[in-house]
């Protein structure tokens, strides 16, 4: 009888309003921490974005509300249980990771992020529980350390939130090799690079994203485009014709660095690309080399089976490069065959294509000797993630793309005779 009501006990402290709240509240925390952490938000944004839930984009304002109240519900039902679980903080530590940990794992499960290693997760559960052990450590000034933790938790999130910081840092990464003299906006002109360009297979039938499209609209002056891939979702005549339309309606000068989608048809097989040379009969090229007075442009076709261009196209690019006296070269890809070189992990749309391993050297086949090599793919962003960049010696390796998706962004660069910049532009719907 005695072990019944014990158990019976435990059951009703298990299932009781304040756990159930706790749970709930950690839960959110939980998922909210995950969507401000790097790569973590990109699953979990994907999944909401579809169901057009907007719980990721609240206002700073909201957020502080949010996060505040929800760290005090915590500490409320840590607080009413501090009789048992502060007889050891061991087992303060061991209730709350453990409780975290659960959540985590999931919520990883329930939204199936597959890129986060074990040692994060529990890491990040261990960091989580030290920070409110310590909390009930500090028996005189607890709750001047309580509403110092609300403070700084709350302001990191608004902070976070705002993506000032994040975007600040990659913008200043990828205009490592820019440049500015006295006035950028005297005689400016703009070049768009946009990856992914038909969006997302849930919104697109044929032709470019409707963001992409009403992008073009806004334009008044002449600027240069550049597309890095997936221009189309299938690469039919028609499809390829009004995407060629779209783009030569708003601009004169382009490139396009070939994608996956724009050279083959999924239809016929799932598991394998049916190419085709539908591309090169519509817009009767692969290649692309623009040279300018202070940089060259070059888009080129690295939809092959280890993600090279083709020998021909690799002799006219190293021929250019040779011959060029600029000292910043572009090079734009769809695929990001650069994925081994960078220290930071990144995570491509697809491997699509890929049949031998990917190479440390990834410009191995270039003869850049001295020039600066800044590599903009776009592969990528089909799930939300924020751009990309890492600076290796002399190169610049940059990855950004769209998926229909709320946080979609470009890149801008802008230039005239003495200055270079790069930006990362929202794209609006």
């Amino acid at each position: 009888m005695k072990m019944q009501s014990k158990n019976s006990i435990m059951t009703n402290k298990l299932w009781s309003k304040e756990n159930i709240l706790n749970s709930l509240f950690i839960s959110f925390i939980t998922l909210y921490e995950f969507s401000k952490i790097g790569i973590w938000s990109n699953n979990i944004d994907l999944k909401f974005s579809r169901f057009n839930y907007t719980f990721l984009n609240f206002s700073s304002t909201t957020i502080f509300i949010f996060y505040t109240f929800s760290l005090f519900f915590i500490l409320k039902y840590l607080k009413s249980n501090i009789k048992e679980l502060s007889s050891s903080y061991l087992k303060l530590f061991v209730v709350i990771f453990f409780k975290k940990l659960l959540v985590s794992s999931t919520i990883f499960f329930t939204f199936q992020i597959s890129f986060v290693s074990r040692l994060e997760l529990i890491l990040f559960s261990a960091i989580y529980s030290i920070l409110f052990t310590v909390l009930f450590l500090i028996k005189d000034i607890r709750k001047l350390a309580l509403i110092i933790l609300v403070m700084i938790l709350s302001i990191y999130t608004v902070f976070i939130n705002s993506g000032f910081y994040t975007n600040s840092q990659t913008v200043n990464c990828m205009n490592s090799f820019s440049f500015e003299g006295d006035n950028l906006s005297e005689g400016n002109k703009s070049i768009f690079v946009i990856g992914h360009a038909y969006g997302s297979q849930s919104t697109n039938l044929n032709g470019l994203s409707n963001k992409v499209q009403n992008l073009f609209n806004d334009i008044e002056e002449e600027q240069i485009l550049v597309l890095t891939g997936d221009i189309v979702l299938n690469n039919s005549i028609k499809s390829l014709e009004e995407v060629k339309n779209q783009i030569e309606s708003s601009f004169k000068e382009y490139l396009i660095a070939v994608g996956n989608h724009d050279i083959g048809d999924l239809k016929q097989n799932k598991d394998k690309l049916q190419t085709n040379d539908n591309f090169i009969e519509i817009f009767e090229k692969d290649l692309y080399i623009e040279e300018f007075e202070n940089f060259s442009l070059i888009a080129a076709n690295f939809s092959t089976p280890d993600w090279e261009p083709g020998k021909v196209a690799k002799n006219n690019i190293n021929n250019h490069i040779k011959n060029t006296e600029n000292e910043i070269i572009f090079l734009f890809s769809h695929q990001i065959f650069w994925a081994k070189e960078v220290s930071k992990p990144i995570t491509p749309n697809g491997m699509n294509l890929l049949e031998n391993d990917l190479k440390e050297d990834s410009l191995h086949w270039l003869d850049y000797e001295d020039k600066k090599i800044i590599i903009i793919s776009g592969d990528y962003g089909v799930t939300g993630k924020k751009t990309f960049c890492e600076k290796v010696d002399n190169k610049l390796f940059i990855a950004n793309g769209i998926g229909d998706l709320p946080q979609d962004t470009y890149i801008k660069i802008s230039y005239n005779n003495n200055s270079l910049r790069l930006d990362i532009i929202d794209l609006a719907s």
